[in-house]
């Protein structure tokens, strides 16, 4: 994969990102769950950042992992890495 394509697949997360959180504050949608799946190394955990930084505080997030691994520490890295708000 080249720069280009990792860019284009960056604008197009960024773009929904933004869709979510115009339809979250403007209340056009009641979410109680947001989902993110998509493969490893994809930048969920990002994402997961993003949208967090862009919403107001009164917002709240619980992130679940099923892992018996390293991944909740990592998702927790990742947060402090890239999340304001954590």
């Amino acid at each position: 994969m080249n720069i280009n394509e990792l860019n284009a697949i960056n604008a197009t997360q960024d773009e929904y990102e933004n869709i979510l959180v115009e339809k979250l504050l403007n209340k056009t949608v009641f979410l109680k769950t947001i989902n993110f799946t998509s493969p490893t190394g994809t930048g969920k955990t990002k994402m997961m950042a993003d949208l967090i930084n862009k919403l107001p505080d009164e917002y709240y997030f619980v992130i679940t992992t099923l892992s018996r691994g390293q991944l909740n520490k990592q998702i927790r890295n990742e947060m402090k890495r890239f999340c304001k708000k954590s």
